[in-house]
């Protein structure tokens, strides 16, 4: 019974989360007190087609909340939503492919690293630079709703670069490194399968060589 009841207040916590009161956008001032509370991303400068970044969402002077609405900003056509975790210790947390909510059962502090997302590049995403952020509306103890200020940033995609396994669109020694570490810990990463056998071992840190040394050629 109550793994039901705590579903039902999620559900109408996001049937209430999608009302057009979230047109507004920014701190509101409701009877003598304004609520607001900023909320930043952070997140590597560039990255690759085909490869992950993981969004770190911080919140900054905000005022104890009882719920909150997260809604990822990023282009749908460049970048797919994988995943969302919550640095939210005894919230209920409820995700689906658009947004997230987190519900606390008593009023709380939501500063700080509140939450990641998981975006991937899509293969065929083309060059240039996007904007990544995440609007955060939000319920507060007085049942006022209202959404943070919120600032995005920018991130640039680079065409994929074969040997480039740590993701900066280059290959030199770090990306040896970084084979060589897989390699110790056992582990397989396609992008580090440079001769595409399904294995990653001292066969493709032959090939990352040739391919610094730019004596590399395809078999």
């Amino acid at each position: 019974m109550k793994r039901i009841s705590t579903l039902l207040i999620v559900i109408s916590m996001v049937l209430v989360f999608a009302a057009p009161v979230w047109s507004t956008y920014g701190s509101v001032v409701s009877g003598d007190d304004t609520y607001s509370g900023a909320v930043t991303v952070s997140f590597a400068e560039s990255m690759v087609s085909g490869v992950t970044v993981t969004v770190d969402v911080i919140v900054s002077d905000s005022d104890s909340i009882q719920a909150a609405m997260l809604i990822p900003v990023y282009d749908s056509d460049v970048f797919e939503l994988l995943d969302f975790t919550f640095n939210t210790p005894g919230a209920l947390a409820d995700v689906n492919e658009v947004d997230a909510v987190i519900l606390w059962e008593a009023p709380a502090d939501p500063n700080g690293h509140i939450a990641s997302f998981t975006l991937k590049a899509k293969d065929d995403a083309a060059e240039g630079a996007y904007e990544i952020g995440c609007n955060i509306n939000v319920r507060n103890e007085n049942d006022e709703l209202y959404s943070m200020d919120a600032t995005f940033g920018r991130i640039t995609v680079k065409n994929k670069v074969f040997g480039d396994i740590n993701g900066d669109g280059k290959v030199n020694a770090r990306d040896k490194a970084a084979l060589t570490t897989i390699i110790k810990n056992g582990e397989f990463l396609e992008v580090a399968d440079l001769n595409f056998d399904g294995r990653v071992n001292a066969r493709d840190k032959a090939v990352i060589t040739a391919i610094i040394k730019g004596t590399y050629k395809p078999a």
